[in-house]
């Protein structure tokens, strides 16, 4: 079975000043994988998620992107990318959707 890249993105806007939702998207990040890679100064975070057996799904990398929209709002931006067989489990969109379910705890 070959393997086959999926990618999904979302965009949400959350009435948090930036550097709230910085910290409440690395809090998230912590809870439901592992961070890779962040940077407060350029806005991101780069997120891994571990595949799991049942529900199928596998591993997938995030970038999470903030970018101040008021001095109270705040847009963040999911871009996730996985390596799904021929039959795809959607696993990269469930990745965005456990972070944002996560990230809602937080804020």
């Amino acid at each position: 079975m070959g393997q086959m890249r999926h990618q999904s993105n979302s965009t949400i806007e959350v009435q948090q000043p930036v550097d709230t939702a910085f910290a409440a998207v690395v809090a998230a990040g912590q809870e439901i994988g592992k961070i890779k890679e962040q940077s407060k100064l350029a806005g991101y975070v780069v997120i891994k998620t571990p595949g799991k057996w049942w529900p199928l799904r596998n591993a997938a990398t995030v970038r999470v992107a903030l970018k101040r929209q008021t001095p109270n709002t705040t847009a963040i931006s999911f871009e996730s990318d996985c390596c799904d067989g021929e039959i795809g489990f959607g696993s990269a969109g469930q990745a965005i959707d456990m972070i944002v379910k996560a990230l809602e705890k937080h804020l």
